[in-house]
């Protein structure tokens, strides 16, 4: 499958909707958390409960950096998964970091960025199953950073800031498209 064949085949409208289906499926949370399979057609699957039997999770941080009405996104190399598809920044949690260091650090390492703050509370906290069985924790943070910082893409092909209109029809890494409708809910929130 071809990177943009997500994009081809559907429009944001029609991603909109299966976010908002997937949601009307009242799946039941394990140990409070939502959990998805991601599938090879790079769709999210609900997994039971009964099918849940992870091993060691990889940990993964996820930075939200929000200016004025836009978000921060990086593209993929094209030789890394999900390559030539945009994502917010972050990576993996090194031994001993906690989502809130490795967050600080890999802004850092992937956009010369040093931050001024992380929110406490996730945005969002998705429990992810990868090909092979490999359970994938994944934490999304709000982070601040100062308002005149000019991100480098080291990490990442490009760099850009997008509203959340223009992140529905960009190539997005499947975990991506279940943060949107949280951003959208909090700016509805704060109106």
């Amino acid at each position: 499958m071809s990177g943009s064949t997500f994009r081809d085949e559907f429009t944001a409208a029609d991603v909109k909707s299966a976010i908002t289906r997937f949601r009307a499926l009242a799946v039941a949370p394990i140990d409070g958390q939502y959990r998805f399979r991601v599938n090879d057609d790079l769709t999210l699957t609900p997994i039971k409960a009964a099918e849940w039997k992870p091993g060691p999770p990889v940990r993964v941080a996820a930075a939200v950096i929000r200016r004025g009405d836009r978000y921060l996104c990086g593209l993929r190399r094209r030789e890394r998964a999900y390559g030539l598809r945009w994502e917010f920044p972050g990576g993996k949690l090194e031994e001993g970091e906690d989502c809130y260091d490795a967050v600080r650090r890999e802004l850092d390492e992937e956009c010369e960025l040093v931050t001024t703050g992380v929110e406490p509370t996730p945005l969002v906290v998705l429990d992810l199953l990868l090909e092979g069985g490999t359970p994938l924790e994944l934490v999304f943070l709000h982070v601040r950073i100062a308002d005149n910082a000019v991100p480098h893409a080291s990490d990442h092909l490009a760099l850009g800031w997008f509203t959340i209109e223009e992140m529905w029809a960009l190539d997005l890494i499947p975990s991506m498209l279940a943060v949107l409708p949280a951003l959208e809910k909090e700016i509805r929130c704060a109106t």
